[in-house]
């Protein structure tokens, strides 16, 4: 997935252990299945942040209104200067010593 500038990049669990090229000045959003009422929400466990940066807080949509039921948090990333960096993160349980289940792709910012 390859673009101009300025163009957002759409990353879901299906890039989850893939690596993706993208463009400098290009903004990544990540969408991941999530459900906050279980107490478990997504951490970035690594990142180079000379490479690629968080923008702002993740988001989060509920699927619908019942209780409990699940939706998507959504991350967006900022490319800062060309490079590789692994952006991973846990599906962690509040409180765990654990982590939970990874997400992890490789971007190659070129």
């Amino acid at each position: 997935a390859s673009c101009g500038g300025d163009e957002v990049v759409k990353l879901s669990e299906s890039a989850n252990g893939t690596t993706v090229n993208v463009d400098d000045g290009n903004i990544i959003e990540l969408s991941l299945k999530a459900n906050p009422t279980t107490g478990f929400a997504w951490a970035i466990t690594t990142v180079d942040e000379n490479i690629l940066l968080q923008t702002s807080d993740s988001t989060y949509d509920a699927d619908s209104d019942a209780l409990g039921s699940g939706g998507v948090e959504t991350f967006n990333f900022g490319t800062i200067k060309s490079g590789t960096t692994t952006l991973e993160l846990a599906y962690t349980q509040a409180g765990a010593t654990e982590p939970g289940d990874p997400f992890k792709v490789t971007l190659n910012v070129e």
